[in-house]
């Protein structure tokens, strides 16, 4: 039964290392200037992100909640107000 879990926890490990990598440029960190395209010019969230997070499709709704993560971890303070705004 340990083996099952350990085997599980390692396949879930390699599944979120390899949807983080795609946020990632050559050098391995992230292209910053991706999160422009996030929040309109109106300052509100990009609707493609919450179409996504209200979407049946679970991948397009972790890729959304990735891309929201991200915007409030880099750029907390100009991003957390168009977040709550949202009403996501």
């Amino acid at each position: 039964p340990a083996d099952i879990f350990m085997s599980a926890a390692q396949d879930n490990s390699s599944q979120n290392e390899s949807a983080e990598g795609n946020d990632k440029d050559v050098d391995g960190k992230f292209d910053e200037s991706e999160l422009d395209g996030y929040i309109t010019v109106h300052n509100r969230i990009a609707p493609d992100i919450v179409n996504a997070l209200r979407s049946n499709d679970r991948t397009a709704r972790l890729d959304a909640a990735t891309k929201l993560h991200q915007l409030a971890d880099k750029r907390e303070a100009t991003a957390i107000q168009p977040i709550i705004d949202s009403g996501i």
